[in-house]
């Protein structure tokens, strides 16, 4: 598929090819000029701080305009686009140094990029949003720059926010064949609320037991509740982390029979936020071809911080990957991760092998200790894991975010895209 390739619909992709073709066809006629120009310099250009240098522009410009130039696809052209009028400004203190020819050429490539500009985009935000929609893959400052937005005006509408929020995985082989222990944990950091009576859910259709310090003895367990995974273990608060204040959680039964885990903020605003951290273990859960972990971000915040941790060997680190799908119609489908669904992420998974317990994350305090303690508390401390990470900057709201891996000589099904896309 071509750079700028349509990544919707099939519908929609006899009517976007024509468009990309032509933002295709003007943005590499303004990258090739642009590099024509910068060569006619005097001094020799090499890098960005050399066009600084020669044109006296500020750094961030002379950065942007330097990368476009030496673009090799539209796609990683606008990842680097100026606006027309800085365009301009460059063109206008070049021409004293370049000649007639070359300074004419780059001035006739941006007149012509503008009018494209003004006649499928309005403005300059509105063409970087549809070439970014054009592109498989998204243009990551234009994705960024619009994620960041959303995350702003979300925190507003919806009333709440998190610094971030954090899904870990650990898991092992199984006493059964075929099956698997592990446990999740979780995470919500600095969350906090923007007005009163924000309702918090936690987990749904999940048990709760506090399990901690001061607690264990006190609190009943919860029955199983019909359709609950009978593998699945109690919801357990690590009252020892997080921060001073801690959330009130209790449950309740819906009107659907489900029970459902809530968390209540005893205040507003930054100097009322909580942190803290759940723990769910279970055990003989069905063995998975593609172990990793997921989860629907059902609360603004600024980071996703998603962790597994697998048996050395257990898995083909080559495969590990980021995927993230949403549906704007029915915000549950986003769970079938359906080729149509998905969307852009340029996010990577990191690999650390053979550790013991975790590399530090300065987004998430003390995460080395907590693994550690949960580690213990399973009595699986000692043993070597495989740890993929990947942190995600302002993922998009109701979107289901994950990271997979192929289970080592089981390939996967990359989460039903291969299948979907051959229908």
């Amino acid at each position: 598929m071509s750079p700028l390739g349509s990544h919707v619909g099939r519908e929609a992709r006899s009517v976007a090819v024509p468009v990309a073709d032509r933002v295709r066809a003007v943005v590499l006629e303004l990258s090739g000029a642009l590099a024509a120009m910068i060569d006619g310099l005097p001094q020799p250009v090499r890098r960005a701080a050399d066009l600084e240098r020669a044109l006296s522009l500020q750094t961030p410009l002379a950065w942007r305009v330097f990368r476009l130039s030496r673009a090799t696809d539209a796609a990683e052209a606008i990842e680097f686009l100026p606006t027309v009028k800085q365009l301009d400004r460059v063109i206008a203190k070049a021409g004293e140094h370049v000649g007639d020819v070359a300074a004419a050429r780059a001035a006739s490539a941006v007149q012509r990029f503008g009018a494209l500009v003004e006649e499928i985009g309005g403005d300059q935000r509105g063409f970087e949003s549809l070439v970014s929609g054009l592109s498989p893959a998204g243009v990551k400052r234009v994705e960024l720059e619009h994620r960041r937005a959303a995350f702003r005006g979300n925190t507003h509408l919806w009333g709440l926010q998190a610094q971030c929020l954090l899904a870990c995985a650990i898991e092992r082989p199984g006493s059964a064949p075929d099956k698997r222990d592990g446990c999740w944990i979780r995470g919500m950091l600095d969350l906090q609320t923007m007005r009163p009576d924000v309702p918090l859910m936690i987990q749904a259709r999940m048990r709760f037991a506090a399990c901690n310090s001061g607690h264990a003895a006190s609190e009943p367990r919860i029955p199983v509740l019909p359709g609950q995974p009978e593998w699945m273990g109690d919801l357990q608060l690590l009252s020892q982390f997080g921060g001073p204040r801690l959330p009130r959680l209790h449950t309740e039964i819906a009107d659907d029979g489900w029970q459902r885990t809530l968390a209540s903020i005893p205040g507003i605003g930054r100097s009322e936020a909580v942190s803290f951290y759940l723990n769910q273990p279970y055990r003989g859960a069905p063995e998975d071809d593609e172990p990793g972990l997921g989860m629907l971000v059902e609360i603004p915040t600024q980071w996703l911080h998603l962790e597994f941790m697998v048996p050395v060997g257990w898995t083909s680190p080559a495969t590990r990957r980021v995927m993230a799908y949403a549906n704007r119609h029915d915000i549950k489908r986003a769970y079938q991760c359906l080729a149509q669904d998905r969307i852009p992420m340029h996010e990577p998974a990191q690999h650390f092998a053979a550790r013991e317990t975790v590399p530090a994350a300065p987004e998430v305090p003390h995460w080395p200790d907590i693994v550690r303690h949960v580690l213990k508390e399973q009595g699986w401390w000692g043993q070597k894991f495989d740890v993929y990470r990947c942190l995600v900057q302002y993922p998009m709201l109701h979107a289901w975010t994950g990271m997979l891996a192929d289970r080592a000589g089981k390939p996967g099904s990359a989460m039903n895209d291969a299948a979907d896309a051959a229908k």
